[in-house]
């Protein structure tokens, strides 16, 4: 049966390849962090903005939002540190690509070498190749 042959392989390559473990507890982990702390979704949707309007500033009236502030230096302060906030988000976001390009990696190979062990043996995941260059 192809059915069984093919839950054989995908188990047996399973077996095999604990980097789609670990890709997949990665990827795990790091949307946790995000689930920790919502507000990063925020400071990413802001960054664009924030990045933009920071050289705007002139005086106490904010380029994004028009609110009046008590000087334009205590207006780019506060700009700057929301622009710092969102940099953490930035590098969340980073690694939640990169496990995620990591994990569906690992099971495209899945997918892939899920024909007969021989075949299966003689094909080497290419992923798992540039993981180990990278690592």
């Amino acid at each position: 049966m192809t059915s069984t042959r093919d839950v054989e392989a995908v188990t047996d390559f399973l077996a095999e390849h604990a980097n789609l473990d670990q890709a997949v507890i990665e990827l795990t982990v790091t949307l946790g962090d995000l689930e920790t702390d919502p507000t990063v979704l925020d400071a990413l949707k802001h960054r664009q903005p924030v990045e933009t309007g920071l050289p705007l500033v002139t005086d106490g009236v904010c380029p994004l939002c028009d609110l009046a502030r008590p000087a334009a230096g205590a207006l780019r302060q506060h700009l700057a540190d929301k622009l710092a906030r969102s940099e953490a988000a930035a590098k969340l976001q980073q690694r939640i690509q990169a496990a995620a390009g990591n994990a569906v990696g690992q099971l495209r190979c899945a997918r892939t070498h899920s024909g007969s062990k021989t075949a299966r043996r003689r094909r080497r995941c290419t992923h798992d190749s540039q993981q180990e260059r990278r690592g």
